[in-house]
């Protein structure tokens, strides 16, 4: 990817799509945390209604947030609880394939970037995904890794 047409490509958003496996979760849980609220008069249960709602309503946030940003000033990545870590191009020394843990009998790979003075990648876990056989990249994280290793290639020292 030259210089010129890298500028087109950004800013670039990256998310997995099982983000939205959580998002009918932020719809329902509000609307039967409203449900238990008004449909009781006891306050412990109006509480429980509450939190359920708030419950939902932070995972429906939490998940719309979600994701890998890249811009001009560098990459940021958003995960959930609304952690944020951003690093600028002059920073990021390369990319990389790890993998991840998981409860399932399949691989979890996690994409990560290599940081300047940094002895951990930080880890770009909102593109993670899991993978049935070895080395299918899913559009999303190719194109992430495309991004940061044509700025790798365009950096003047």
């Amino acid at each position: 990817m030259k210089h010129d047409q890298l500028r087109y490509t950004l800013p670039y958003r990256a998310s997995s799509p099982w983000k939205w496996m959580v998002a009918p979760l932020g719809v329902i849980f509000p609307a039967f945390g409203i449900g238990i609220a008004l449909t009781s008069s006891d306050v412990a249960s109006i509480a429980i209604g509450v939190v359920v709602t708030l419950v939902g309503i932070f995972a429906l946030l939490s998940v719309l947030r979600r994701g890998v940003v890249l811009n001009k000033a560098g990459l940021t990545t958003h995960n959930i609880l609304f952690n944020t870590r951003k690093a600028t191009w002059s920073e990021i020394e390369g990319f990389e394939l790890t993998d991840g843990s998981s409860i399932l009998p399949i691989s979890t790979v996690v994409p990560a970037i290599l940081i300047r003075e940094e002895k951990e990648p930080l880890l770009l876990s909102p593109i993670s995904y899991y993978s049935l056989r070895k080395g299918v990249v899913p559009h999303r994280v190719q194109k992430v890794r495309e991004i940061i290793e044509a700025h790798k290639a365009n950096r003047t020292p």
